[in-house]
């Protein structure tokens, strides 16, 4: 499976408001921790939807 660089855009997205929603709900997390541990988030949820899906071409 062949993913676009705007399917993982629209991806990345969605996992770091995911993430900003879940995160910023915890109590005693300043803004840039919420941010960078949501940017961490999303970049590992990609690379592992990116992995799973390079798994249906082979």
């Amino acid at each position: 499976m062949i993913i676009s660089n705007d399917q993982k855009n629209a991806f990345w997205e969605k996992a770091y408001l995911a993430a900003i929603a879940g995160l910023s709900a915890r109590p005693n997390v300043s803004e840039s921790d919420v941010v960078n541990r949501a940017v961490d988030t999303a970049n590992k949820a990609l690379d592992a939807y990116v992995t799973r899906a390079a798994r249906f071409t082979s």
